[in-house]
């Protein structure tokens, strides 16, 4: 009763999130250059059961949010068709992020049978060698490719989206990209993500500086962005505000320049890692464990009062990213 009476009356003064990001694993089938997390260990992830209670738990505090499935890869996860059937079953926004890999027949009929709002399947290169070469493996573009068709073929409800990451190997042909992704009929949006250090990586400001991703060409990050924003302007496919285009150009060309971005980490947005950990920011430490209390008790602890300050003087790129931006956010309020 008291613990029930000091959450509400929190809740009037703390805004509650509208979506919780959800990684069940950060195993991959894929060896991304632009990611370390399937470099960390996976002892102790949570089971998809486990994570089913993880979801009510949140539904129970929340109410209706979006919840956003990604990894490392979700599908390696035994059972996670089941927990995103039970997901929207419980009349939540759905969206999975993969890179395609395991997406099979069977699993695409699953997922547009059980309604999922949104899957993001990476694709970085019209050029196979060149999202191959990113993504650390062969035939990784042909199968990503594939589990788009798949998708399509089934004609559901549910939007297909690309996710790309902006690297130096990719910037060149970004445009071909987007112009194919708008003009693909079984395609709803592709949204483009700025590159940032590794996920998973002790940080380090300097990074961009070693990085032989990192675009060097000035005047190529010119060209491109300037196309991107005028394509923009009457292309809604491009799902990246323009606000955002604009960040991510002055990013490219000042690295050590920190963007302006309001960060929405911890207030409309915050993330489970496998183990069950709250995070208010990816990059920082949980708050506390799901297994061991409940989101609005974590939510109003001390430590999250301890994260927020500390979110609110981060100095990172991290803002950047594309849940602060609210037209890419647009298809994620429940």
């Amino acid at each position: 009763m008291i613990h029930g009476l000091i959450e509400r009356t929190a809740d009037l003064v703390l805004q509650k999130p509208r979506t919780v990001h959800i990684s069940p694993t950060y195993r991959c089938t894929l060896k991304c250059m632009q990611c370390d997390l399937w470099r960390l260990p996976n002892d102790g992830e949570l089971s998809s059961s486990r994570w089913i209670g993880v979801i009510k738990a949140f539904k129970e505090y929340l109410g209706p949010f979006a919840l956003k499935i990604s990894g490392g890869e979700p599908f390696l996860v035994p059972g996670m068709m089941e927990l995103v059937e039970r997901a929207k079953a419980m009349d939540l926004y759905v969206g999975i992020s993969t890179n395609g890999t395991l997406l099979n027949d069977e699993t695409a009929r699953r997922i547009v049978r059980a309604g999922v709002d949104e899957v993001h399947v990476s694709i970085d290169s019209m050029n196979p060698k060149i999202h191959d070469h990113m993504r650390g493996a062969p035939l990784a573009f042909k199968r990503a490719m594939q589990a788009i068709e798949r998708l399509a073929s089934l004609n559901g409800e549910t939007k297909i989206c690309l996710a790309t990451v902006i690297t130096s190997l990719n910037l060149e042909g970004l445009m071909d990209l987007v112009i194919w992704a708008a003009n693909n009929p079984g395609l709803y949006t592709i949204t483009l993500q700025a590159l940032f250090q590794n996920f998973g990586a002790p940080y380090d400001p300097a990074w961009w500086k070693r990085s032989e991703l990192w675009p060097r060409d000035r005047d190529l990050v010119t060209s491109v962005f300037d196309r991107l924003m005028d394509y923009k302007s009457s292309h809604w496919e491009l799902a990246n505000p323009m606000n955002q285009l604009a960040a991510m150009k002055d990013y490219f060309l000042h690295p050590d320049r920190t963007p302006t971005a309001v960060c929405h980490a911890g207030k409309t947005d915050i993330a489970v890692d496998p183990f069950g950990g709250l995070r208010l920011c990816f990059s920082l430490p949980p708050i506390g464990n799901l297994l061991r209390s409940s989101p609005g008790r974590l939510l109003h602890s001390k430590e999250a009062a301890k994260r927020r300050k500390q979110i609110a003087s981060c100095k990172r790129s991290c803002n950047l990213l594309n849940c602060n931006y609210e037209d890419v956010r647009r298809d994620s309020s429940p």
